[in-house]
């Protein structure tokens, strides 16, 4: 769906729940992809590319890279991160601004809680399930 940020949508039903109604079944199988597969998927690649840059950076000569190089390399990585999701959402790339604050808020999430498990609760069942919820409830 297109939204403020991009929220990729289930392809097919997952089949999670054979009972209850149509509508139903399609959010909590929603629910179930966002959270444990868009949201795992993209926080934890998110997470990696992180790390792995903080650790290059670290050995940079450079001594704002060496003294900031976590602060250096989620920029980068949130730069990326919103980006990609302006190429494939939105009409004008000025909506990478929105993606950019919202990878900002979950990396400060990341850094306050000492945990991606957070990260990815908020990003996909808070943010991207919410969404779908909407669309999928306007549009029944």
């Amino acid at each position: 769906g297109r939204t403020v940020l991009y929220v990729p949508a289930a392809a097919k039903m997952l089949g999670i729940l054979e009972t209850g109604s149509a509508l139903t079944n399609q959010i909590l199988n929603e629910a179930l992809y966002q959270t444990f597969v868009v949201g795992a998927a993209e926080e934890s690649m998110k997470l990696s590319a992180m790390i792995g840059l903080t650790l290059r950076f670290r050995n940079s000569a450079y001594s704002f890279l060496r003294s900031r190089s976590r602060e250096a390399a989620a920029i980068i990585v949130i730069s990326i991160w919103a980006f990609l999701h302006a190429m494939i959402a939105y009409q004008n790339v000025y909506m990478t601004l929105a993606a950019f604050v919202a990878g900002l808020i979950l990396f400060y999430l990341l850094l306050r809680r000492k945990s991606l498990l957070g990260v990815i609760v908020a990003h996909g069942s808070l943010y991207n399930t919410f969404v779908r919820f909407i669309q999928l409830v306007a549009s029944s």
